[in-house]
């Protein structure tokens, strides 16, 4: 979060404009110019604009005083303002690098990109070694995602001259976005070391440091930091987040009182305030700090923590109203929007729900805590097949899920510490007895520590003689199988088969124990059993077939196969295209490629088996353009 530029009080600056307006009429536009630089030199902006602007009045042409008013507003990030007045000394003085190189900033700063970019192209003809063009030259490469040449121009800036910031400062922001996290790192160290006042260098690595996960070392960074600049407002802040990162309230608090008392009444102070008693679970009193600090600081942040001390206080609907409001500014704030997704699952609004966190995941395909989110819709749904399904998917992308997911509070890292996850997830079902995904997180974290009698008794517990009981037996059966009892687990599955008969698992897992014992048939039947009651389930369908082509029954299989390809479900296609072409039918498996394509031409695997097919047909030209289309949608 970016901490507004605040220097005084609004008292004080409204004293000073009755100060200036009276005095203002007496002086001439050269005596309030050099008043307002040397306010400007002492970062009170507030009263170095009203000199500026009262200069301009007196001569609107004086482009001196404009580009120091554009200069303000640029460092205090009112960029669109700043594009205009600077646009204005452009005009007057159009050969002046100093006012080029401020407007080509503005207007990056204002998405303007490719007309900075031209703008610093013409001026990189004439000035071709001057380090600030190249380096704004380098942001806007970056921002236009050409990260090669971005490098290449810093790198450059930095052969003109070595100890330039804004280069070395960019490289290392471009080694940070490109992982290259180990030299980001070097460079912000020796940056710092030859250049200790380097104040972003320090921000960098404190923010490089938090983002991989070493707090310890972040919160060195910032002390270093605060060193060099004692007092500074963001680094205390951003301080005190890092001790409730780590659950240090304490630490917290005596950074939330440092800040408090060298910048007594800014509401960075009341946010940390807010926070603090967020993580002390006081959540009607962070609601108050919290929306004290935002009538001073209107931001994403405050207003997405703010939601969540009213999520915290089940006051849904006030906190839906600021997750909307933070992506009604940043459309792509994933948290927010997943955040909305759970607040709408706790309102059992469903459908609305699931619209949700599936639009996060179009952007964010491997985001772990949203497939979790998808999965526990799913369940409350009563669809137990697509709700554990994403839960596997969720706690395949983040192991660590399980550990956190009871125990993460706002604050918490993600410490892996499953004895405490246990007791969190043992105090969650004792809370809520009711709610299933809790017991199986709780059951699932026992079963893999092969706590296996802990996992059968809390499955037991759950028991409730309705429709859930399902995913309860068909998780006992795994924990009875590592215990090696194979009748208790298959009398586990059979109930589970019982309570929800189009619930798919049990059946699978049933099919799966036969065959470890070298039963085929009794495998194959238990996937007709699941047909007879979801007859056009394509996985069962795959399952089945690919059983019967291993028993050698062809003829069936393909049978089955065409079924699944009938379903207009891509697995069908593609499951169907690989059996075809196991028997070199190649002209037959790239029509079907082709027709699951039509339904889902942006499917990886159907892309990919048609390029495949084309191939061994020596179809090369066309083969390239199926992995051409396949690169378009997974460029890995």
């Amino acid at each position: 979060m970016r901490l507004p530029r605040t220097t005084k009080w609004c008292g004080l600056v409204l004293l000073c404009l009755v100060i200036f307006s009276v005095g203002c009429e007496r002086r001439s536009k050269e005596q309030m110019f050099q008043e307002g630089l040397a306010l400007k030199e002492q970062q009170n902006y507030s009263g170095a604009t009203v000199l500026f602007r009262n200069a301009l009045e007196k001569d609107p042409n004086f482009f001196e005083a404009r580009f120091q008013l554009g200069l303000i507003l640029l460092e205090t990030g009112q960029y669109v303002r700043a594009e205009r007045e600077l646009d204005k000394v452009l005009l007057q003085n159009p050969g002046n690098i100093k006012v080029l190189l401020a407007l080509a900033e503005a207007r990056l700063r204002n998405e303007q990109t490719e007309q900075a970019v031209s703008m610093l192209e013409d001026a990189l003809r004439n000035h071709p070694e001057n380090p600030r063009v190249l380096e704004l030259l380098g942001q806007g490469a970056a921002l236009q995602g050409d990260l090669p040449r971005a490098e290449e121009l810093f790198k450059k800036a930095l052969s003109h001259d070595p100890s330039y910031r804004g280069a070395r400062n960019g490289l290392a922001r471009l080694y940070a976005a490109t992982r290259r996290h180990d030299e980001a790192r070097t460079l912000l160290v020796e940056s710092i070391a030859t250049d200790p006042q380097n104040y972003e260098a320090h921000a960098l690595l404190m923010q490089l440091e938090g983002t991989l996960g070493d707090p310890e070392a972040a919160i060195v960074a910032g002390r270093r930091l605060l060193e060099e600049f004692p007092g500074d407002l963001q680094t205390l802040y951003l301080l005190g987040i890092l001790h409730l990162n780590q659950g240090n309230i304490e630490a917290a608090a005596e950074a939330s009182a440092e800040l408090s008392r060298l910048h007594s009444g800014h509401p960075a102070g009341q946010r940390l305030q807010g926070l603090i008693h967020f993580a002390n679970r006081e959540y009607a009193e962070a609601v108050e700090k919290l929306q004290q600090s935002l009538r001073q600081m209107p931001d994403n942040s405050g207003r997405y923590f703010l939601g969540m001390a009213h999520f915290r206080q089940e006051q849904y609907e006030m906190a839906l109203g600021q997750f909307q409001s933070v992506l009604d500014n940043n459309p792509r704030h994933g948290q927010a929007r997943l955040m909305v997704a759970q607040t709408l699952l706790r309102q059992q609004r469903y459908d609305d729900s699931r619209m949700a966190v599936e639009r996060l995941l179009v952007a964010e395909p491997d985001n772990a805590q949203a497939r979790d989110v998808l999965g526990s819709i799913y369940l409350a749904q009563g669809d137990f097949d697509r709700g554990m399904s994403e839960i596997d998917r969720a706690v395949a992308l983040n192991p660590g899920l399980v550990e956190a997911q009871l125990k993460r509070g706002l604050f918490h890292l993600h410490q892996g510490d499953p004895d405490q996850a246990e007791i969190s997830l043992a105090e969650a079902v004792r809370q809520a007895p009711d709610l299933l995904n809790s017991r199986l997180l709780l059951a699932a974290s026992h079963l893999r520590r092969q706590n296996f009698d802990g996992a059968i008794a809390t499955l037991e517990e759950g028991l409730s003689g309705q429709v859930g009981d399902a995913l309860l037996y068909n998780y006992m059966a795994a924990a009875y199988l590592g215990q090696g009892n194979a009748e208790a687990a298959v009398a586990a599955l059979h109930k589970s088969r019982e309570r929800k008969p189009d619930y798919l698992s049990p059946y699978v897992n049933l099919a799966n124990h036969y065959l470890t014992r070298g039963e085929p048939d009794k495998a194959a039947a238990e996937y007709t059993a699941y047909l007879k009651v979801v007859p056009d389930n394509v996985r069962a369908l795959v399952a089945l077939a690919t059983l019967q082509e291993l028993q050698g029954d062809k003829a069936a299989a393909e049978a089955g196969l065409m079924r699944a390809v009938a379903t207009g479900d891509a697995e069908g296609a593609v499951a169907a295209t690989l059996f075809l072409g196991r028997h070199n039918r190649l002209d037959e498996a790239l029509r079907v490629a082709r027709a699951g394509l039509s339904r889902h031409p942006r499917s990886p695997a159907l892309l990919e088996l048609e390029g495949k097919v084309l191939f061994r047909q020596q179809q090369i030209a066309p083969a390239l353009e199926s992995f051409r289309r396949l690169a378009e949608v997974r460029p890995a």
